[in-house]
């Protein structure tokens, strides 16, 4: 764009007041301008590039953080399910404990106490 607006200014100069000649000096600052200004083009379009892909960073960052407390979410919900199973399981084990009727030295006492009433009764009975 500024490339055609110099040449546009050129040419209008050299009709304006005839026929213009440069000089070398003048030749080498407009050189020097242009190459900076090329320069500063080249500049300004990697940074566009840059903030395009520091963008696209971005959004993919922001996504994996709302993934990443989502996950987080789940995740306290599955530690207060399995704390709600162990208790569950706590509760289940203590009903599940022997009574003292159904442990086995309770079976061996009963056994022998029919054992020795037994025999008292057949011995009281000869």
């Amino acid at each position: 764009m500024v490339k055609r607006l110099l040449v546009i200014l050129f040419l209008l100069f050299s009709i304006a007041e005839g026929q213009y000649t440069f000089t070398a000096d003048e030749v080498a600052i407009f050189q020097e301008k242009l190459a900076k200004y090329n320069e500063l083009v080249v500049t300004d379009s990697l940074q566009k590039v840059i903030i395009m892909q520091q963008s696209e960073l971005i959004g993919k960052f922001e996504y994996q953080a709302n993934i990443d407390s989502l996950l987080l979410e789940y995740k306290d919900e599955h530690i207060l399910i399995l704390e709600d199973r162990v208790e569950i399981y706590r509760k289940d084990s203590e009903s599940k404990k022997r009574k003292w009727y159904t442990s086995p030295e309770f079976f061996r006492a009963e056994g022998m106490a029919i054992i020795v009433i037994a025999a008292y009764i057949v011995g009281l009975v000869k």
